[in-house]
């Protein structure tokens, strides 16, 4: 069965990655730290490693050509450039920061070694804990500015009480769906996708951004190349067709 809340954000991580906006960050990025627009080049090997392995952290991975540059200066770039990224990103910032090295997507083989939270729609915190926690190790207004981050993309809290059973919690979501909702709704950001990016066949996919892609040249031509190159999904491509599709990947990419 599909694992719903993490297949939404993997959906909208990808049409992330993909928008004009994060595009110019990397570009700026790889700039700045001297990495190849089209990323380092990486071998098979490698890349398989990578992808089997979630300890991404360690600066084993970093590429060689970066080894002198300090790794909390990359990580603190990368978080500035992804802070518009509607979740929590600790569960996927490796596969921003492989991203910038490689120029590669990773696939996702460490989401399910992941707290659950990291890489959900949803998250459980210990309230009372971090209350109590925060309050008397750091000065208050501390506190209060660690919280508000906490929550700031989480901000519809459910109570729950010691004695209560995963029935229990289950019958109140359904009785109160709908006020929740409503709550939902007021603190909805207008730019965050999360949810309503859509699930897409990968061979569609691939031919819309390989259209996408060659934009620039005619719409005959781009007819001619995508026939030649994926020819078992190209029997309803026309000029028309390819118009309409670019303009699609043009305002999914905004």
């Amino acid at each position: 069965m599909e694992n719903q809340p993490q297949q939404k954000l993997l959906r909208y991580l990808d049409d992330y990655l993909e928008s004009n906006k994060f595009q110019l960050k990397i570009k700026i990025l790889r700039e700045k730290f001297g990495i190849p627009q089209n990323g380092f080049p990486i071998s098979q090997e490698r890349e398989l490693s990578l992808s089997q392995n979630n300890n991404f952290i360690n600066r084993i991975y970093l590429p060689e050509k970066l080894k002198e540059i300090p790794l909390r200066n990359i990580n603190l770039a990368i978080k500035e450039a992804i802070k518009d990224f509607s979740l929590e990103n600790n569960g996927v910032f490796p596969f921003f920061r492989l991203y910038l090295f490689y120029n590669k997507k990773f696939d996702f083989p460490f989401v399910e070694k992941l707290p659950h939270d990291e890489t959900n729609l949803c998250g459980i915190e210990r309230v009372k804990f971090d209350l109590n926690e925060y309050s008397s190790a750091i000065p208050p207004e501390y506190a209060i500015k660690i919280l508000k981050q906490k929550y700031d993309k989480y901000p519809v809290s459910i109570k729950i009480h010691p004695s209560a059973s995963s029935k229990d919690l289950i019958i109140f979501i359904k009785k109160n769906w709908l006020y929740i909702k409503s709550l939902l709704e007021e603190y909805e950001d207008k730019k965050s996708k999360v949810g309503k990016s859509r699930k897409r066949n990968p061979q569609i996919k691939e031919r819309n951004q390989f259209i996408y892609e060659n934009r620039y040249l005619s719409y005959k031509e781009i007819s001619k190349k995508v026939r030649k190159k994926f020819p078992d999904i190209s029997e309803s491509i026309d000029q028309g067709s390819i118009g309409k599709i670019i303009s699609i990947e043009t305002k999914r990419r905004n």
